[in-house]
């Protein structure tokens, strides 16, 4: 492995480690509003779903594999795509996230992912902050 190799692998591997910090706060941020919201159901089966990758326990001993649970993560966030979800800020986030892990699924954690993981997070700081507000 020559140099230029290494720095590659490097910068890959911060990358992996600044997503996957990022899922994680995305995972307890989300968990922790909808305790708070009046979440719908279907919002609230998402990221359960989505924990359990966040929390890395997929593809254990009973546990779905990764294109089993990246495929119903999908059916769910297309299902919030729907007219009636429009208006819950929940829904384009859970959106956002499921076209998030459909791309990383394919190419790979590149820079726009961590990117679009930091995108995320703001939204839902800053829903947590007007639901603490009594903005709901």
């Amino acid at each position: 492995m020559n140099e230029a190799d290494e720095i590659d692998e490097a910068y890959l591997d911060e990358l992996d480690r600044q997503f996957f910090m990022n899922i994680d706060a995305i995972t307890d941020s989300a968990l922790s509003l909808l305790t708070i919201r009046n979440a719908k159901p279907k919002l609230i089966r998402f990221f359960e779903w989505f924990a359990r990758w966040s929390r890395r326990t997929i593809n254990g001993k009973g546990e779905p594999d990764f294109p089993t649970w990246l495929a119903r993560l999908t059916r769910m966030s297309n299902s919030m795509k729907k007219k009636r979800y429009a208006a819950d800020p929940m829904a384009r986030i859970v959106v956002m996230i499921g076209d998030l892990m459909d791309d990383i699924a394919y190419v790979g954690t590149e820079q726009q992912h961590v990117d679009r993981s930091l995108e995320i997070l703001g939204l839902l700081k800053n829903l947590s902050e007007e639901t603490s507000q009594g903005n709901t």
